[in-house]
């Protein structure tokens, strides 16, 4: 089964530049997750994508929720922003 990964990393990069992308806790309040969750999803180290979660990083980032996710394998298929 292949595995699940997200862009969310990628996508803070372009919104705040590499190497300035805020601390996970500040991302927390900023999107409103625990930062649990946070770190989590900026690892890519998620097993299910929670839709609530999914919902809030597709807000924040300005994009939509299929952008940010897709199984891994697919990496040739995703589109440039």
């Amino acid at each position: 089964m292949a595995e699940l990964k997200n862009r969310v990393k990628e996508y803070l990069e372009d919104k705040y530049g590499e190497g300035n992308v805020p601390s996970q806790e500040k991302l927390a309040v900023l999107v409103g997750l625990s930062q649990t969750t946070v770190s989590r999803w900026l690892g890519n180290k998620i097993d299910r994508f929670d839709g609530d979660a999914l919902s809030k990083w597709a807000e924040f980032l300005e994009c939509r929720s299929g952008d940010l996710i897709y199984t891994e394998g697919e990496e040739r298929w995703l589109k440039k922003k």
